[in-house]
């Protein structure tokens, strides 16, 4: 999850835990780019507006990459 907002996701953290999922969080487009560049994740959440730009061009870096 690349979220910067520290309390939505702790939440959904939890929530995802709970299920028996395992997540890793960056608030950041750069952690959040470096974390899925470098693991196999089955799904990502990704907030448009985060610090350092826009969730939508992490997606499209992703895919690019």
């Amino acid at each position: 999850m690349v979220d910067d907002d520290v309390e939505i996701s702790k939440s959904i953290t939890l929530l995802f835990n709970k299920e028996g999922f395992y997540t890793d969080q960056a608030s950041t487009i750069k952690d959040g780019f470096y974390l899925a560049s470098t693991h196999s994740y089955d799904c990502l959440i990704l907030d448009v507006n985060l610090p350092d730009g826009n969730g939508m061009n992490l997606c499209q870096n992703l895919r690019d990459h």
